[in-house]
């Protein structure tokens, strides 16, 4: 199991020697409602930031949560706060043509983030 996880390692490595085909900026997350009915609140956010930025794997951007599929690395982030609402922005280039084009024509149209969830509670919102 250690093997595996060295090689792709390396492959994670390898994929960021390319020149960036293009940048893309926008949210990761926010504490909007989203499509599945959750809201990240903000202590989740600003770890979030603080785990990328212990952890450079973590600034890793895969296609549809495949960690075989690299696809770009954040380069900047930031969190943003306005009253009670907050986003993790970031600044990303990406390293495959062919999803820089799927961006730009519309076929992908976000950010999807992958965690464990600590600790949630029940509204009706």
């Amino acid at each position: 199991m250690r093997y595996v996880l060295l090689k792709r390692l390396m492959f994670l490595t390898k994929s960021f020697v390319l020149k960036p085909v293009g940048y893309v900026e926008g949210y990761l997350s926010t504490s909007d409602l989203d499509l599945q009915g959750d809201i990240i609140v903000t202590e989740a956010i600003e770890n979030m930031a603080k785990q990328i930025k212990l952890c450079p794997l973590k600034r890793v951007i895969y296609l549809e949560h495949d960690i075989t599929k690299p696809v770009g690395r954040i380069l900047k982030y930031k969190v943003h706060r306005k009253g009670s609402w907050s986003g993790l922005w970031a600044k990303v280039a990406i390293f495959q043509e062919e999803i820089y084009r799927k961006i730009e024509n519309g076929e992908l149209t976000g950010f999807s983030i992958a965690g464990r969830v600590l600790k949630y509670e029940r509204r009706n919102v």
